[in-house]
């Protein structure tokens, strides 16, 4: 019995998850709104989680079933009670729920065929995306299986608003703590196909983890009939595919070794890079073999020719952003590494005042800070070169990656004023990706919204990093206490914080990579100048 409920509860929900794994949507909610026409005590621990139960399953069938009416029903019931659940239930639950709720009516928006995935039909989605990063960042005390369809769920989120560098990031985070959890095998494979279409390229270990995950998705017997028949399908036709390129189960068995053994021979900065996610390479998104060795990321795929005239201009800010995003890794590195032997010299050379106030300052945190400034002028050049490639800004107009798409205020120019209806003409998912991760930097709504703050402590104000093996700052002498105010953070959290930033301006520059190439193989296609670039000689 699950002691969260009482005895006659209990049963109830086991009905009720019962016919829900058997599809039968339409007798769970009878169950459903029968039990909520009777009394519920949600000033009690047992009726706050049998209630929030319920408006869950209310959603979930709504999303699953495709029934607008019961999805709003179940988040009804979060917005009236949300005082008395949360005095039981974690805000991470609360706002997992409101984040299933915003995604599944926008899957019965994306129903319509004529809707058209731009920035400004994507709004629930990106409420969905919000909610389910305010449930990660307070996810703390929660069990696996709340981690793993919180995981898978962000994922989700992440890959329909196009951003699948990010979503195969959380879906491995998911299959890292459990391997066999089969939805996070499901949409993992689904986003190794998204993949495929968004970079305009595949590997034949791309095909074979896709199928391998659609495999183990076939094999649940816990989940809806459509869900394994679709898992069978698709597992199927990849396995076709691969005959088809005369690959046998001793290549798969030949290949998987040589992954193996290829992974372990990288440098242990490669490894580094890979185990955080931190590479710029389309083989690295899914396998650590030898082709994820080096980040040769680059707009035309291989030597094949690309439309456009503007794909060397595009080729320059992708050079010039690899190698800023180049230094920002490498100093994270260093200031995690702390290699006294390396450094040891130069720390010599430098001498600071102690004033007791704890502050972590010397080569390491300096590292630490330069990689987190970095990564905004990535972005910003990210930015640039969208502006560039679709021609949305003046000349002289100052660009920022999280506010340019849609300008405000007074005296805009014509240019600005057509620009979101520009970005929303556009039919590129990319691009859509890079809108998407604009709004997390957003500074009222977005999630990641501190990150910019920092930001501007570091460059025009004072950001304090306190060190982490202090307790609390004593400031013996008073010498914090300045008229303007100073940010303090601890180090460990900044430290988190600056992986969090690069992984992100990684997944940007990727982004804005397919973008450039969606739009120079349209070109190609029609009349545009084939264009073949070489890799460059470093001096």
């Amino acid at each position: 019995m699950n002691e969260q409920y009482d005895i006659k509860d209990s049963s109830l929900i086991e009905e009720i998850i019962s016919h829900m794994n058997n599809s039968e949507y339409r007798m769970a909610l009878d169950l459903i709104h029968k039990r909520l026409l009777n009394k519920i005590d949600i000033n009690q621990r047992k009726g706050a989680f049998l209630k929030v139960d319920l408006a869950g399953f209310l959603i979930d069938i709504g999303s699953e079933g495709f029934i607008e009416e019961e999805i709003r029903d179940g988040l009804k019931i979060f917005e009236e009670d949300m005082d008395s659940f949360r005095k039981f239930i974690t805000e991470s639950s609360i706002e997992y729920n409101f984040g299933n709720a915003k995604s599944g009516l926008f899957r019965i928006q994306r129903k319509n065929k004529d809707l058209k995935f731009s920035p400004e039909n994507i709004e629930l989605l990106i409420e969905a995306k919000n909610h389910y990063w305010k449930s990660f960042k307070k996810c703390s005390s929660h069990g696996k299986d709340f981690n793993l369809k919180l995981l898978t769920n962000l994922a989700n989120s992440l890959d329909t608003c196009g951003r699948v560098v990010e979503s195969l990031q959380y879906y491995d985070l998911a299959l890292k703590e459990d391997p066999n959890f089969l939805v996070a095998n499901f949409c993992r494979s689904q986003a190794l196909i998204w993949l495929n279409h968004l970079s305009g390229g595949y590997s034949i270990n791309q095909l074979f983890q896709a199928m391998q995950g659609f495999d183990r998705a076939s094999q649940c017997v816990n989940m809806p009939k459509s869900f394994v028949e679709d898992s069978k399908s698709k597992r199927e036709l990849l396995r076709e595919k691969l005959k088809n390129r005369v690959y046998s189960s001793q290549d798969i068995v030949h290949d998987l070794e040589e992954t193996k053994a290829e992974a372990e021979s990288h440098s242990a900065y490669r490894k580094f890079c890979l185990e955080n996610k931190l590479c710029l390479s389309e083989h690295s998104l899914y396998c650590n073999c030898i082709g994820a060795g080096s980040d040769n990321i680059t707009i035309p795929r291989t030597c094949l020719p690309i439309g456009g005239t503007y794909v060397p201009r595009m080729e320059f800010i992708l050079n010039r952003i690899k190698s800023e995003f180049y230094i920002a890794r490498l100093m994270y590195y260093e200031s995690c590494m702390k290699d006294q032997k390396k450094w040891e010299s130069y720390e010599r050379e430098v001498s600071f005042t102690e004033l007791y106030e704890n502050e972590s300052i010397g080569i390491y945190p300096e590292m630490l800070r330069t990689s987190f400034r970095l990564c905004f002028g990535i972005l910003d050049k990210i930015s640039y070169g969208v502006c560039e490639l679709f021609n949305l800004a003046e000349p002289d107009e100052p660009i920022a990656f999280e506010r340019f798409w849609k300008p405000q205020g007074k005296n805009l120019s014509k240019k600005q004023q057509e620009r979101w209806n520009i970005i929303n003409s556009i039919d590129n998912h990319p691009l859509l990706a890079l809108y998407s991760q604009a709004t997390d930097l957003n500074s009222k709504t977005g999630e990641w919204r501190d990150f910019k703050e920092w930001r501007n402590s570091l460059e025009h104000e004072i950001l304090f990093l306190k060190n982490f093996s202090c307790s609390e700052k004593q400031d013996l002498f008073g010498s914090l206490k300045f008229s303007r105010p100073i940010l303090f953070v601890d180090y460990s959290e900044f430290r988190e914080k600056t992986l969090h930033l690069l992984q992100f301006a990684r997944a940007a520059i990727m982004y804005f990579v397919f973008c450039v190439r969606m739009e120079g193989e349209k070109d190609n296609k029609k009349l545009g100048i084939p264009i073949t670039l070489s890799p460059k000689i470093v001096y």
